[in-house]
């Protein structure tokens, strides 16, 4: 790579979707697996995306805002800005036994 391309593509900015991948017991909000949520593709997009719980998408947001800029966490081992996905946990302690049981997988689709 050349320090030219490699200056573009830390430049990139994603759009990013929220897919809930898992849900158990009580979700007060309805999320059923499957269901997306358009995260935006950077600020002043991130709004709340229609049918998402607020509690859920103060969560997501964090994560969402660092994909967008291609930003990678120390953890993940893919990567491939174009192929990484991460995994959100909804903070309502209220479900069974106060455990979250509402999972958000985010990816990010080049804008």
């Amino acid at each position: 790579m050349t320090e030219e391309s490699t200056s573009e593509e830390s430049r990139r900015m994603y759009r990013v979707i929220a897919k809930v991948v898992h849900q158990e017991g009580y979700c007060w909000a309805g999320h059923k697996v499957g269901q997306e949520f358009d995260m935006g593709a950077g600020p002043g997009t991130g709004l709340v995306p229609p049918g998402m719980c607020n509690w859920a998408h103060s969560a997501v947001f964090p994560f969402a805002t660092i994909l967008w800029f291609s930003g990678m966490f120390p953890w993940v081992k893919d990567k491939d800005a174009d192929t990484h996905e991460e995994r959100v946990a909804c903070p309502d302690g209220t479900n069974p036994n106060g455990n979250c049981k509402v999972i958000f997988a985010l990816r990010r689709e080049p804008v």
